[in-house]
C-alpha cells in the first residue's frame, strides 16, 4: 500500500517573492505559448496572495519571459503590492 502525502487543499496563501518596500513577484506559466494565461496565472496568484490578509492586490507591471521556440513556454511575473 502506497501513502501519498498530498493535499486536495493546497496551500491557502501562494509563494511570492519579497521585492522590498512592500512589494512582492508571482510568476504564472502557461506551455500554449499564449502570455495572456501567464499573466492571468500571476494576477490570480497575486490576488490569492493578498486576500490571504483580507487586502487586494494592485499589480504594477508584468516582466514576461519566451522559452524556447515561438511556440514554447512563456511566463509572467507580476510585480504587484497588497493594499
Amino acid at each position: 500500500m502506497e501513502l501519498c502525502g498530498c493535499s486536495l487543499w493546497g496551500p491557502s496563501r501562494p509563494d511570492a517573492v519579497e521585492l522590498g518596500g512592500g512589494h512582492y513577484s508571482v510568476t504564472g506559466t502557461t506551455v500554449s505559448g499564449n502570455l495572456g494565461s501567464a499573466r492571468e496565472e500571476a494576477a490570480v496568484q497575486a490576488g490569492a496572495f493578498c486576500g490571504s490578509s483580507a487586502r487586494q492586490a494592485v499589480i504594477e507591471n508584468f516582466e514576461d519571459k519566451a522559452h524556447g521556440d515561438a511556440w514554447g513556454a512563456r511566463t509572467s511575473s507580476a510585480i504587484f503590492y497588497c493594499k
